[in-house]
């Protein structure tokens, strides 16, 4: 980082140097950071610095990266600059929850269920129920949902809450950053798919509720025998 500078024609002391360095290494492993998060504030105000944005700036642009941030909601991140470089893979696995953790966060948001920071309230049993629902039946192990989370929630994507001892359920926060994770097209599709599934199945509901069943069939059709309705 201090030969960048240099080259870069960046005049700073080797103390501002060094925290600099730390602020973007933190960056780059975490690729989100929330001033809320333990050890995440000294990060932050290196990071959101009118002195420095021009530094982070450019380092990130050398690294195929778009420094982005949001002082309202209190957070700053890294993503690829899709001019310069393709969308880095995810595992299938991460790229599924991905998706779901987009689809439940925006299911909120249009219901208008957002709390401060535009943060979506739910909690990892919903998640998973969500997960089965738009796969079909249940690809993927609570456990291996769990695994997944973490990860996100290291990188600043989710924050973990309050286990209920009797669900076993656990408080999960989405955070607005996950927009970030897949592309527009990616989860607009899954939107049209889930909504697609969740209206045939409303129709199969609406189908046996009304009685087609010939057990629950009505006076008038019981009556066309020529005999009449009790």
């Amino acid at each position: 980082m201090l030969d960048f500078l240099e080259l870069a024609g960046f005049q700073v002391d080797e103390r501002t140097a060094r925290r600099i360095q730390q602020a973007a290494h933190e960056l780059l492993d975490r690729q989100f950071i929330h001033a809320g998060d333990r050890g995440g504030m000294k990060h932050w105000e290196v990071l959101t610095s009118p002195r420095h944005e021009r530094i982070f700036a450019a380092f990130f642009e050398m690294c195929g990266r778009k420094f982005v941030k949001n002082e309202r909601e209190r957070w700053v991140g890294v993503v690829p600059d899709l001019e310069a470089i393709a969308l880095p893979n995810m595992l299938l696995g991460q790229t599924i929850v991905a998706l779901v953790l987009a689809l439940v966060y925006q299911e909120h948001l249009n219901d208008g269920e957002v709390e401060s920071g535009a943060i979506v309230h739910t909690d990892t049993a919903q998640v998973f129920e969500r997960l089965a629902y738009v796969l079909g039946r249940e690809r993927m192990k609570p456990a291996e949902l769990h695994d997944q989370l973490q990860e996100f929630k290291r990188r600043g994507i989710v924050a973990f809450g309050e286990r209920d001892d009797e669900t076993e359920a656990i408080e999960l926060y989405i955070r607005p950053v996950v927009k970030y994770l897949v592309s527009e097209d990616a989860a607009a599709a899954l939107r049209k798919f889930a909504g697609d599934a969740e209206r045939g199945l409303d129709a199969a509901e609406d189908e046996v509720a009304g009685g087609d069943h010939p057990d629950t069939a009505t006076g008038e059709e019981a009556a066309t025998d020529g005999t009449e309705a009790a």
